[in-house]
């Protein structure tokens, strides 16, 4: 059975950290507006600042909050790098001993004053290795913390991450303090890529205390801090680790931690809906971790990207393509043939005998065994099938764009917001190798803030948009909303939505834009600008450049294996590797992940996919009038 929610809410508190709380009646405030009123304390505030936090405990009493535990830091953590916070993080380091040494005990002390149980903190990095230099110190250095707080009967629990549960739960079996236990955060396990949170937290049941509600990606680059995000964005499956917690019967403490972005009260209050949704719901989730759980999928539109997409999916041991469906275009004894892109060219594809072939959607979507319907079909039939598909209950993957126009896509989403099913739009760039790691660089300005930002994307005249049924004019959208628009949402994921557009280009005789520039307004910027087109005379390419403070990135398709290359100022350019499945791989093993995890996807939206229309259409209006389009 899944939990309850109701209970669950009154085990639900806040880090009061998270908060950036300036004064105890701030932290009030703030914890009011997240709708929770109970908290982890940071106890170092307390101990450096009397004068201001002094008299904490009453005004927190007052207010009807209660503490549910504390927290203390370490004199000269460095979290700038991996390596920097392995050398100086928790109690390692010789140098601060003394002085941590000293503030423990008056964090005890303080602790015990409040009525404390149960208090965390970051011991520092575990060494794999038991044989390993200091890790006969750390212990000595850990049960002196143990003795320090069980003398006022107050339970110490160690935060994880920074070493795998594995080498965690070896060092805490070696310790065996009654006192010690764990406050298990599953983000960090992410960021500092130590595994995996749902089979982890199984590892540490024993010594499991309290858990921290926080989210994560991983890095894409080997050797740097994967990217906290807002809870459900990341890569915890929630429901898959709820239903763990729920196995092992954990009753303590669930502590929402956001210690990224700068709108934190808005992120907690997404975390604690996150938390009550994916603990409560009836989904089926994936209870055996590293098990495979198969997604029945069916391919609509048989086409180039159909095509590419059935190769993605027969590929992936999530997915089980059970039907495709074709107007003209169908397998013939279980083979289709292989059809040319912009990206690439694709052999035949062997379906085998057992895949069913339909002509007409409404007949596949009378298959029972179908959960995943995936539209590859041409713009101006998405709207209607993806509302078909989501009222007949079937998860939905819709190329881009989602509908040809905004007002078509809101339609979709009224829909999809009382559906059953998940609604996914196709949108690759977010998940391209060479392009995906961006995301995390803008966020965390590994190289500085970006001063500027252009992207290009340009292909010759697609066959298919002068022949047959797609010779519908305007009704496509033309290369604006059809390649385009893949630099359009793209800015939007790294930047958020522009204040305004102003774009100019070049209209077919037919109508259609074929070629556009747009200038995206940042106030305060960075200045981006984006060039899509099919006036390529022949071929395709894709690149950007990034102008940081410290450094330029630059992508360009046409240098092959050297595709991506970095400068950083005073250093000689490097050019780092895009290794790992294309973005069509990409967001469809994402997509799987979720489903067979029973969440919905948030790297990409529905709500994405609206917006990269809206601005598509504000930049055709800019483009044809000649004026900047406010947003």
């Amino acid at each position: 059975m899944p939990m309850n929610s109701s209970a669950l809410h009154d085990r639900l508190a806040v880090c009061s950290w998270s908060l950036q709380p300036t004064d105890p009646q701030d932290l009030v405030t703030k914890l009011r507006a997240t709708g929770l009123h109970r908290v982890q304390l940071a106890l170092d505030p307390l101990r450096e600042s009397p004068g201001v936090w002094g008299d904490t405990a009453n005004i927190l009493q007052s207010a009807g909050i209660t503490i549910v535990s504390g927290m203390f830091g370490c004199v000269g953590e460095d979290y700038s790098t991996l390596e920097s916070i392995r050398v100086t993080g928790g109690i390692v380091p010789d140098a601060m001993w003394e002085q941590n040494l000293k503030n423990i005990r008056a964090a005890a002390a303080l602790a015990a004053g409040l009525g404390l149980k149960f208090v965390t903190f970051h011991a520092g990095f575990v060494p794999h290795d038991p044989a390993a230099a200091g890790y006969a110190k750390l212990l000595q250095r850990l049960r002196t913390v143990a003795e320090i707080f069980a003398a006022y009967a107050i339970a110490v629990g160690l935060e994880t991450g920074q070493e795998t549960a594995t080498a965690l739960a070896a060092l805490l079996g070696e310790l065996n303090c009654p006192n010690v236990g764990v406050n298990f955060d599953p983000a960090n396990l992410l960021l500092y890529d130590q595994g995996d949170p749902v089979q982890a937290v199984r590892t540490l049941q024993p010594w499991l205390r309290q858990v921290h509600i926080k989210d994560a990606l991983r890095t894409p680059v080997p050797g740097r801090w994967g990217l906290e995000v807002t809870v459900g964005t990341g890569e915890v499956v929630w429901p898959a680790f709820f239903a763990a917690l729920q196995q092992m019967n954990f009753t303590g403490d669930l502590v929402i931690e956001r210690e990224a972005g700068t709108t934190r009260v808005a992120d907690i209050c997404a975390a604690r809906q996150v938390v009550l949704k994916s603990a409560s719901q009836n989904m089926p989730v994936t209870a055996t971790p590293g098990a495979e759980k198969t997604v029945n999928v069916a391919v609509v539109g048989l086409g180039f990207m159909g095509v590419t997409h059935l190769r993605a999916y027969l590929s992936n041991p999530r997915a089980r393509v059970v039907a495709v469906c074709d107007a003209t275009r169908l397998p013939v004894n279980g083979v289709l043939a292989g059809v040319a892109g912009n990206i690439k060219k694709s052999d035949d594809i062997h379906l085998g005998p057992d895949v069913r072939v339909y002509c007409r959607l409404e007949d596949l979507l009378a298959d029972a065994e179908v959960q995943l319907v995936d539209l590859c079909t041409p713009t101006p039939l998405h709207a209607a099938q993806v509302i078909a598909a989501l009222q007949a209950g079937r998860h939905v993957f819709c190329e881009k764009p989602l509908a040809r126009t905004s007002a078509a896509a809101r339609e979709i989403l009224q829909v999809a917001a009382t559906a059953p099913g998940c609604l996914m739009p196709a949108m690759c760039m977010r998940f391209w190798p060479g392009w995906s790691w961006l995301k995390q660089v803008v966020t965390e300005q590994t190289y500085g803030r970006v001063l500027a930002a252009s992207f290009r994307r340009l292909s010759e005249m697609p066959a298919w948009n002068q022949q047959g049924t797609y010779a519908a004019g305007n009704d496509l959208g033309g290369a604006l909303f059809d390649l385009h628009i893949h630099d359009t949402d793209f800015v939007n994921y790294l930047f958020g939505r522009p204040a305004g557009v102003y774009s100019s280009g070049v209209i077919a005789p037919g109508g259609t834009v074929n070629h556009v520039v747009t200038q995206y307004h940042y106030p305060g910027g960075p200045a981006v600008y984006a060039e899509g087109g099919w006036l390529l005379a022949k071929g395709f390419n894709m690149a950007y450049t990034l102008h940081c403070e410290r450094a330029t990135l630059d992508f360009d398709l046409a240098r092959g294996a050297g595709a991506l290359v970095v400068t950083e100022f005073g250093q000689p350019p490097r050019t780092l590797p895009c290794a790992g499945p294309d973005g069509y791989d990409g967001e469809i093993d994402y997509l799987l992940n979720c489903l067979a995890n029973a969440r919905p996807p948030q790297r990409v939206t529905a709500q994405d996919g609206l917006v990269a229309l809206e601005i598509c259409e504000a930049e055709e209006q800019s483009l044809r009038t000649g004026t900047m389009v406010k947003i």
